[in-house]
């Protein structure tokens, strides 16, 4: 800021200087002085995206580049944050000491680099902290970032993040809304645990991987949104989500880690696509709410106690019998199950097969 009041002081000055130099010289007294060389003095100066502007009386403009201490925003941002230089030239910031902000702005620039990086732990207990703007220049939001951030109601993670690292957000309890920009490939491990006031999510296209507990403990949310790009989701990953009515898995899906859906119980319908192969073990232990599911042909593994506790299930598989991978204990809790038979059985047994799309016990 000093720098700027000394800039801005140096500009006034020429200012005088140059108006001056638009007269010619005086003669001697009593005589009117010959008119001067036509002068250009300056008209005005703007601070655009950061560059300097000076506009002259003639009509032309100069762009005198970037202010040493970065764009204009760096003056708007919060001044108790650290920055770390980074590898790459570019810096990181947190918030070092300054524990107790409550709003925290983060700058595009700081010595006129680039801040691309939220530090690991670079919030973290920060339980003053009620609001946080997140530039377009961050690339990557590191591990326990805002861990603890109990005070924390919203925040907006732009376009420019592709990473969402491992307990970023976790134990942020008042959190109620999140929207996640859609570059990010990663929601790391335990991001988003027991984020208990969060109500809905929206996981964007580019996201490939949901971590393992990245949701476990949002009692509160009633609706998630996974997009066809979600190749994995893992362990426990929605666990105890008790207001997650329904679930729609994208045929990208591969994957169900164990205790994914774990003690949801208020979830009543989900469905399984056919490109899952694996369900881990517990996956939908505990959803006291579920009341069917169908298992695609494609599953191949089932761990152990994949349906625990689902006390008023009926599955219906696909396969004709159990294959070879389905853990012995996968129907620990013994819930009725029928095979899949494409015409109708000449031995006893539970079968269904699709009439006109929807299931039909035989």
């Amino acid at each position: 800021m000093k720098k700027i009041l000394i800039l801005l002081l140096s500009l006034a000055l020429i200012c005088v200087i140059f108006a001056s130099c638009g007269q010619g010289e005086r003669g001697p007294q009593g005589e009117k002085g010959e008119q001067g060389e036509t002068g250009r003095g300056v008209e005005r100066f703007e601070i655009v995206d950061g560059e300097l502007i000076i506009y002259y009386t003639d009509g032309t403009s100069q762009n005198l580049g970037k202010l040493e201490n970065g764009s204009q925003e760096s003056e708007e941002a919060t001044a108790e944050l650290d920055y770390y230089p980074l590898d790459d030239g570019t810096y990181g910031v947190g918030v070092g000491n300054a524990t107790q902000l409550s709003n925290i702005v983060i700058p595009t620039m700081h010595k006129g680099a680039p801040v691309t990086k939220i530090v690991e732990r670079g919030f973290e207990l920060c339980t003053n902290l009620t609001s946080v703007v997140i530039p377009n220049s961050i690339t990557t939001i590191d591990g326990a970032t805002f861990y603890g951030c109990t005070g924390l109601t919203s925040v907006v993670i732009p376009n420019s993040v592709t990473t969402i690292g491992l307990y970023a957000f976790r134990n942020c309890t008042s959190l109620t809304s999140v929207t996640i920009g859609d570059s990010v490939t990663t929601i790391g491990n335990d991001a988003f645990y027991n984020c208990k006031n969060l109500t809905s999510v929206v996981i964007p296209n580019s996201v490939t991987t949901i971590g393992s507990s990245a949701f476990e403990g949002c009692t509160g949310l009633t609706s998630v949104t996974i997009p066809n790009s979600v190749t994995t989701i893992g362990n426990s990953a929605f666990n105890s989500c008790a207001g997650l009515t329904s679930v729609v898995i994208p045929n990208s899906v591969t994957s169900i880690g164990e205790y994914a859906f774990g003690y949801c119980t208020g979830l009543t319908s989900i469905e399984i696509p056919s490109g899952v192969t694996t369900i881990g073990s517990s996956a939908f232990n505990g959803c006291i709410g579920l009341t069917s599911i169908v298992i695609p042909n494609s599953v191949t593994s089932i761990g152990n106690y994949a349906f625990y506790n689902c006390t008023g299930l009926t599955i219906y598989c696909e396969a004709t019998s159990k294959p070879n991978g389905w853990h012995g204990s996968w129907n620990y809790s013994d819930r009725p199950v029928y095979w899949y038979s494409e015409s109708e059985p000449t031995t006893s047994g539970n079968y269904w097969h699709y009439v006109d799309g929807e299931v039909t016990i035989w």
